[in-house]
C-alpha cells in the first residue's frame, strides 16, 4: 500500500481552548471596558460573539430597554460593515447586566472622547447617535477588526494569558454556558451557527 510509505498530514488548526469560569473572572476584572480594543475582549468573554461582529456594532444595535443586543453586521478589512459571517449569524442576544455596564461605559468615553476632539480641533466632530461605532477612534471612524487582534497581542503576556487569542475568549463564553447545561438548542443560537454540530465542536 502506498500509504505505508507516507506521512500523515499535520494538524490544520490548533486544538480548540477555553477558559474556566475563575479565569474568565480574571481576566475580564483586568480589562477596562472605556477602552475599544478591551471592550471587545470583555465582551467576547461574556457574550460569545465574534470580533468581526462586535467591532461592527452600532450604537443602536444596543437596546438598552429591552435588554438586547441585535447581531446585524459583520466587519471587513478596511474596517467597513458587512454582511455577517453566515445568515444564522443575524441574532438577537440578551444584554446581561454586566455587558449593559461595560456598554454604557463605552458609550460614555465615545462622549467624552468626541467632546475633546472639537474643543481641540474646532471640527465638526459627529455627535454619538445610533450610527455611531461602537468600536471607534476620537473621529468615530470604525475601528478595523486586526486592531482588537494587535492589542490583545501586545498585551496578554503582561495579562498572564499568554497564547490565547480573541477567538477563545468566544470558546471559553460557550464553553461555560454548555458547562451550566445550557439547552442545546438555544447555546447553538447564542452562537450563531446553522447547526448544532459546529457548536458542539
Amino acid at each position: 500500500n502506498p500509504c505505508d510509505y507516507t506521512d500523515a498530514p499535520a494538524r490544520d488548526t490548533p486544538k480548540k481552548k477555553a477558559l474556566r469560569s475563575d479565569g474568565m473572572r480574571d481576566l475580564v476584572g483586568m480589562l477596562d471596558p472605556a477602552d475599544p480594543c478591551q471592550m471587545v475582549v470583555r465582551a467576547a468573554v461574556r457574550s460569545g460573539m465574534r470580533r468581526g461582529e462586535l467591532v461592527g456594532l452600532d450604537i443602536g444595535d444596543l437596546d438598552f430597554t429591552r435588554g438586547v443586543i441585535h447581531v446585524r453586521h459583520g466587519v471587513d478589512s478596511d474596517g467597513n460593515q458587512k454582511d455577517p459571517k453566515t445568515p444564522d449569524s443575524v441574532r438577537d442576544l440578551p444584554m446581561t447586566p454586566a455587558l449593559r455596564s461595560d456598554f454604557m461605559a463605552r458609550i460614555a468615553k465615545i462622549e467624552e472622547d468626541f467632546a475633546r476632539t472639537r474643543q481641540e480641533t474646532g471640527s465638526d466632530c459627529p455627535t454619538v447617535g445610533p450610527d455611531t461605532p461602537l468600536v471607534c477612534n476620537r473621529l468615530g471612524e470604525r475601528y478595523k477588526p486586526d486592531a482588537p487582534t494587535k492589542w490583545w497581542r501586545r498585551n496578554r503576556s503582561a495579562l498572564g494569558f499568554d497564547g490565547w487569542t480573541i477567538h477563545e475568549m468566544r470558546h471559553s463564553y460557550l464553553s461555560e454556558m454548555a458547562r451550566r447545561k445550557t439547552n442545546p438548542k438555544v447555546l447553538q443560537e447564542l452562537a450563531g451557527h446553522a447547526d448544532y454540530a459546529t457548536t458542539a465542536n
